[in-house]
């Protein structure tokens, strides 16, 4: 049972409860206090800290690999792969217009894509290089998003591929330091955050939300986010969102390489 003081404050009536305090969670919260201050926002965490892919990215600021951009553009048509990738290219300058590279460890240390000769972009590299350029050059504001670097196979250690493609976009970064550096800024502007608290479910009452957790406690709120991204097929489960499963390997610094930067290697289209 709750005290009347916990009730009063961590459980009290709010504008806005929003589910999951990993990234989107948190980036709502800040855009919403910038828009309204006025604003009382509840952010719900069934996790002692975010557990999902926020703080699990493998350490990318992601932009798209080459293969993967042809890839969408085959799938979702031109401009829907050009919005994407305008997304996270703005993504990336947001996250860095309110971070220090040094807070979050952003390194700009570009990414590279290895490929097969039966990889069907190996006949016309070249062509298919050129042509994402010019596609990309307004949204980036440059005429080389990729090169070809497949002369420096060898000097890089890169084997058992036939060509290498660099993209300058690429980047590291701290997932783990991002998610605490946003929380920070999110908790000065006053947004409440409940660690450990999972959503069992919510039901509409009059012109409030009232929602449940696993311990029986409810929040009214006036309006409910959910920002569970992988996780929402388990309080939406009518969306039918099925998250894709990625997986890397992570070693500690290896002596004498010289590669820096990101690489994914492509055979018959299968990124690993």
């Amino acid at each position: 049972m709750l005290s009347f003081w916990e009730k009063d404050s961590y459980y009290a009536d709010t504008d806005i409860v929003i589910i999951g305090a990993g990234l989107m969670g948190l980036w709502s919260a800040y855009e919403l206090k910038k828009a309204a201050p006025s604003l009382s926002i509840t952010l719900l965490e069934k996790n002692a800290t975010p557990l999902g892919a926020s703080t699990r990215n493998a350490g990318f600021a992601c932009f798209g690999s080459l293969t993967e951009l042809i890839s969408d553009e085959t799938t979702m048509g031109t401009a829907a792969m050009l919005s994407i990738v305008e997304s996270r290219f703005k993504g990336i300058q947001k996250i860095r217009a309110n971070f220090s590279d040094e807070a979050i460890q952003y390194d700009a240390c570009g990414g590279f894509e290895a490929i097969q000769n039966n990889h069907f972009t190996a006949a016309n590299l070249d062509g298919h290089i050129q042509y994402l350029n010019g596609l990309l050059a307004p949204i980036t504001g440059s005429h080389q998003t990729f090169c070809n670097a497949t002369k420096q196979l060898n000097r890089y250690g890169v084997k058992a591929f036939d060509h290498l493609v660099y993209n300058s976009f690429e980047a590291g970064i701290h997932s783990g330091k991002l998610v605490n550096e946003l929380t920070n800024k999110v908790l000065a502007l006053d947004v409440r955050i409940i660690n450990g608290i999972e959503v069992k479910g919510w039901i509409k009452t009059g012109e409030s939300i009232e929602i449940a957790t696993q311990f029986g406690q409810t929040i009214k709120a006036k309006q409910l986010i959910a920002c569970m991204n992988g996780f929402t097929q388990t309080l939406l489960p009518q969306l039918n969102i099925v998250p894709a499963r990625g997986q890397i390997l992570l070693t500690k610094p290896i002596d004498g390489l010289i590669l820096k930067g990101f690489i994914t290697g492509e055979i018959l289209a299968i990124e690993y």
